[in-house]
């Protein structure tokens, strides 16, 4: 049986290239973070910033090294409520931050901060579901719309994270 050349190419090109259907918000913006302090690197994470009406939603997923610990923070722009921050949440295929941060909800130039120990397994399952499977973040306040990033995030944003990470749990004497 003969097989048409353009048909083989379009064959092949459909298993290589990406799918477009997972990434639904296609007007989202992903980027590396990393948080220096005296030249160490301090934290490292991802920030996905979308278009909601005058004012984008941000939210940012951080490693963030405290002397000896390791913390994990969930950033968002929620809005505040009477002085209340509004609590943000990251939701991925297995993994709730619900569950993992459940601390009061502090304040810091206006974003929601929500902080916890990342000392457990799950913390290393939700970055690498939050990498490859993206998840839906959202601001637990009356009515509020969740926003779906789809996986996995892109290789220069993975990249930068694993490189960042690398550098962040080096030893304090090798720095």
């Amino acid at each position: 049986m003969r097989y048409k050349p353009q048909l083989l190419l379009f064959v092949l090109v459909s298993f290589a290239w990406p799918a477009q259907a997972a990434a639904p918000n296609r007007s989202s913006v992903v980027e590396p973070v990393v948080l220096l302090k005296n030249g160490n690197i301090r934290a490292c994470g991802v920030r996905a910033t979308f278009p909601d009406g005058e004012t984008p939603r941000t939210f940012e997923l951080l490693v963030r090294r405290s002397g000896n610990d390791t913390l994990l923070e969930l950033r968002a722009n929620c809005g505040v409520d009477a002085g209340r921050p509004g609590r943000p949440l990251l939701q991925t295929r297995t993994i709730n931050t619900a569950d993992l941060l459940r601390g009061d909800v502090g304040l810091s130039q206006g974003v929601s901060v929500l902080s916890a120990s990342a000392t457990s397994d799950e913390v290393a399952i939700l970055i690498q579901e939050y990498m490859i499977g993206g998840g839906t973040m959202r601001c637990l306040e009356p009515a509020a719309e969740g926003f779906t990033l789809g996986g996995p995030l892109p290789n220069q944003t993975r990249a930068a994270y694993l490189n960042c990470a690398g550098d962040l749990f080096r030893p304090e004497e090798e720095r």
